[in-house]
């Protein structure tokens, strides 16, 4: 009776718990060596048919899965349905640092990026800072 109660902690994968337990030492201690050894084989076994059903049920899952549907697109904001000029909405992006060669030097510049919404055209201004004066500057020569 002790032997069944090792080997089913050993099948539930308790491995831990059942060799630190004295039943598995009165189990050696009973039959031997080799009982042990036959114990872990079948628990060997044991896992590996647990391992081979879990794959055979994940593959037939994946047989009955059905792929990913792609939602609606949500419906567009008036400013992009409506028919326009290029450039009439704008977005704004700032960004830099980048290095930009002048007079065989490198200079850190930064860069303001116009984007149409509508066309989804792009103009980018070089601007020496981020300075309001060299902002307005740029959105200056963008308009013109």
């Amino acid at each position: 009776m002790e032997g069944n109660i090792t080997s089913v902690y050993m099948a539930m994968g308790l491995m831990e718990e059942a060799v630190q337990s004295d039943q598995v030492t009165a189990l050696i201690d009973e039959t031997g060596f080799s009982s042990l050894s036959k114990l872990i084989r079948m628990m060997l076994y044991v896992l590996r048919f647990l391992a081979k059903v879990s794959k055979e049920k994940i593959s037939c899952i994946m047989w009955v899965a059905t792929p990913f549907e792609q939602p609606d697109f949500p419906p567009y904001p008036a400013a992009r349905v409506v028919e326009t000029r290029s450039f009439e909405t704008v977005g704004l992006n700032l960004f830099g640092l980048v290095l930009i060669k002048e007079d065989h030097a490198n200079v850190k510049r930064r860069v303001a990026l116009f984007t149409c919404s509508v066309t989804r055209a792009v103009h980018l201004e070089v601007m020496g800072t981020m300075s309001a004066e060299q902002f307005v500057q740029a959105f200056r020569r963008f308009i013109s």
